[in-house]
């Protein structure tokens, strides 16, 4: 009962700090940006938007919202109690790590998931033409390792400008390489092996075909990936710790 009661605390406190203007942001751009390409994309064909475009706006907000809700908006949330002493007021009290990390994933990865729902119809497909179990199962799997990303890099940072500038290069990667994936052999070959680019995959698979299918090394990849972020997190946690900091 005391766990429950603290991270009930934990989770209005992390619900609190992710209502800064400075983070909410990253989320709200992928809706904002998705909705804006698809009144762009309306005005160019000056008609319905064929369904290859819908995918690729799909794609695009679904690639910004993992990685900067996931990577951004957690790294800077992280950075920003670290900066103010949050932290180790938290870490010196009865909370444990594992109580804080699961408070910080947890408010994030909740409105990630509500906007990855949401930017199926913004991008003007149809609910009912995505297998949405699928959906849901792949991109909440992708979401998770960005999240984790995002607590190993605001472990890291210093400070939200420090943690923005380790968090841009890995945002750039996996946001970029999936969205372009389409126009590049080597690009796509590359995003078969990112998990952002395997939800990109699913989803072009699922609206050009109607097909909702990943092969086993998608799946070995993304298990393969969680594994890897997770000793990532570790060693960061372990080596630049919140009991250090």
């Amino acid at each position: 009962m005391k766990t429950l009661s603290r991270l009930s605390s934990l989770l209005k406190l992390k619900v609190k700090l992710m209502m800064n203007a400075n983070i909410i942001f990253a989320p709200v751009f992928a809706l904002v940006l998705t909705g804006a390409l698809r009144v762009l994309y309306g005005n160019i064909v000056k008609g319905e938007i064929p369904e290859f475009m819908m995918q690729l706006l799909l794609n695009i907000g679904l690639s910004f919202n993992i990685g900067m809700t996931g990577i951004f908006l957690i790294s800077a949330m992280v950075a920003e109690e670290k900066e103010n002493n949050t932290l180790r007021v938290l870490m010196t009290s009865s909370v444990t790590a594992r109580e804080f990390f699961f408070a910080s994933v947890i408010p994030p990865f909740a409105v990630m998931i509500v906007v990855n729902l949401l930017l199926i119809p913004i991008s003007g497909i149809r609910i009912d033409g995505v297998n949405l179990l699928i959906y849901l199962i792949i991109s909440s799997f992708a979401g998770f390792i960005s999240c984790m990303i995002g607590m190993t890099i605001g472990i890291y940072g210093k400070s939200q400008v420090s943690a923005s500038t380790l968090a841009m290069p890995v945002l750039l990667i996996i946001t970029m390489i999936p969205t372009f994936a389409s126009f590049s052999p080597v690009l796509d070959k590359i995003s078969g092996y990112l998990f952002v680019g395997i939800v990109t995959e699913m989803v072009s698979q699922m609206i050009l075909t109607g097909i909702a299918s990943l092969s086993l090394k998608h799946y070995l990849v993304l298990l393969g990936e969680i594994i890897l972020v997770g000793i990532v997190f570790r060693m960061a946690y372990y080596r630049n710790g919140f009991e250090k900091d």
